[in-house]
């Protein structure tokens, strides 16, 4: 058979079931993955998926931990990432993970099973209307009511979720998946990877307060994560001070001579008080701004891709709609060399201050401080590594004290969800087998997606969990003190986690120093296995608590 005859053959309508037919029409668009947790309403899909493996199915434990893996894959691979769930209580538990999704923009199919369609809309067990239920996260959810409009909708919800960065969901009556379709699945055109905005009428007002201003600054958000060598080359052609939010840990080294690190919880005294001086601010791919820690009299442009955000900024008097990286370069192209030898001094003197703050870290004899935790790890963990940070007092710590140079930084950036850490760790580590994973979890955040570990072990990731261990809520009794009240509710009563870890298959070692801190560390990324590190942290009110 020639070339032509054999695409001729595979366009041709092929009889599958249902849950076939899904499953082929997913690979065809590059998903390698479902995360998901068994039931009820998905058991045929189920059966498909092992007899069948075109797609490798990753067995979480609760449903929200299966859509924060799937969120974390998206964001590594470019591309939605799939979770699967059952009716009622199935899609209810998602609900928590879908949330992150939906806060920070990150493309997501959510494909759920439904109770039979003699019994929609009746008071059958595990019925719900799902439609109701997922709308406040969802950019786009219809229920698969024939079989014929499986590939229609399927595809409006993939291309959904790509294009509107967002969550998008199909619910599909269990009684469909063993019905035999008669259809052909059709790749994507790709039309997303070709924009290319060229919609930048305010370049020339931009450039221009930017080569008038004396004291230049750049705030960084995860969409500046692409335009690494554009921001480098315009920071050295300006001279500008460079600042960054969580979600821009990495794009810029932290020994860059011009970087000067977070602002708010996450930034340092003298990097804020400098940050205050700035007179134009270019703000690129973050919609976070600093209320309180900003300065009073500057000019604010912002770049970004969705107008909304740009419109919606409480403080941008310019914007710029595209890409940062097509953006920067024709800021760039229009860009004069300036030297600003004073404000290029202040922000000398200002790096010189904060690596002074950074080197005296004092610790109690029984237990290490966070900001300790997060020195040693920026000295052990790889540049190019993936680090996941759950929701806690710790994640400030690590905003601040971590020492970024090229890693990529996971986070629940909006929702600001405990339990976030390992679910996402794993989705990271199947998506990039190449890189090195880190989670960085608190004792009371660890504790909401623990049952993780079992997934965890059963894919055999070496993935290095790190939790700091101080015995409290300690960002919720930080906010209890500064606001005067009397902390209540928030002590922990913890097990043994690396007991439990051990129970699962999973090694692990307690430590309250730096050598030991080391030396463990040492052995987990050799290990190349999953290594759990339980460390005795102080509790310490971290800075700018309010």
């Amino acid at each position: 058979m020639n070339k032509r005859s054999q695409e001729q053959l595979e366009q041709m309508p092929t009889s599958l079931t249902l849950s076939s037919l899904l499953l082929r029409q997913l690979k065809l668009w590059g998903v390698e993955r479902i995360y998901g947790v068994a039931g009820d309403a998905i058991l045929h899909l189920l059966q498909t998926i092992g007899e069948e493996r075109h797609l490798i199915w990753v067995n979480a434990r609760f449903e929200s931990a299966a859509a924060m893996m799937a969120s974390a894959e998206s964001i590594l691979s470019n591309r939605p990432g799939v979770c699967l769930g059952t009716s009622g209580p199935g899609l209810a538990n998602m609900l928590n993970g879908l949330a992150v999704a939906s806060a920070d923009h990150i493309p997501l199919l959510v494909i759920t099973g439904q109770v039979p369609q003699d019994s929609i809309g009746t008071e059958a067990k595990q019925y719900v209307e799902q439609q109701e239920l997922i709308a406040p996260l969802a950019c786009y959810s219809a229920e698969v009511q024939d079989s014929k409009a499986l590939l229609p909708l399927l595809r409006t919800a993939y291309v959904t979720a790509m294009t509107k960065r967002g969550v998008a969901h199909l619910s599909i009556p269990q009684n469909l998946f063993s019905q035999i379709v008669t259809a052909v699945p059709r790749p994507l055109i790709d039309l997303q990877s070709q924009l290319q905005t060229e919609n930048c009428t305010q370049l020339e007002q931009v450039v221009d307060q930017l080569q008038r201003s004396q004291r230049p600054a750049l705030l960084l958000g995860v969409g500046a994560r692409q335009a690494q060598k554009e921001i480098m080359q315009l920071a050295e052609i300006q001279e500008v001070a460079l600042f960054e939010s969580l979600g821009a840990k990495g794009v810029i080294s932290f020994h860059h001579p011009f970087f000067l690190g977070g602002l708010g919880e996450g930034g340092t005294m003298e990097g804020m008080a400098l940050f205050q001086q700035a007179d134009f601010i270019l703000v690129i791919g973050s919609n976070w701004w600093p209320d309180g820690f900003v300065p009073q009299q500057a000019t604010v442009a912002s770049i970004d891709l969705a107008v909304a955000s740009i419109e919606t900024h409480p403080a941008a008097n310019l914007g710029l709609i595209g890409d940062a990286t097509t953006v920067l370069t024709k800021i760039i192209n229009q860009l004069q060399q300036r030297s600003r030898v004073e404000w290029k001094k202040q922000i000398t003197q200002c790096k010189e201050q904060i690596d002074q703050a950074y080197s005296h870290e004092n610790s109690p004899p029984d237990a290490l401080t966070p900001a300790q935790v997060m020195s040693i790890l920026s000295d052990m963990v790889d540049d190019d590594g993936i680090i996941t940070v759950d929701t806690g007092d710790h994640t400030i710590w690590f905003n601040q004290r971590f020492r970024a140079t090229n890693q990529e930084v996971l986070f629940s950036g909006k929702w600001r969800t405990m339990g976030y850490g390992l679910p996402a760790a794993i989705g990271a580590q199947l998506a990039a087998p190449q890189k090195q994973v880190t989670t960085i979890v608190g004792d009371g955040s660890f504790v909401t997606t623990m049952m993780e570990l079992s997934a965890l072990h059963e894919q055999q990731l070496p993935i290095t969990i790190l939790i700091l261990k101080n015995h409290t809520y300690g960002k919720e009794e930080s906010s209890m003190l500064a606001r005067g009240y009397q902390p209540y509710g928030v002590q922990l009563a913890n097990p043994n986690f690396v007991q439990l870890a051990q129970a699962y298959g999973i090694a692990g070692e307690q430590v309250k120093d730096a050598d030991q801190l080391l030396n463990a560390l040492k052995k987990a990324y050799k290990s190349k296995a999953p290594f759990v590190v339980e460390i005795e942290t102080a509790y310490i009110t971290p800075p700018f608590t309010q």
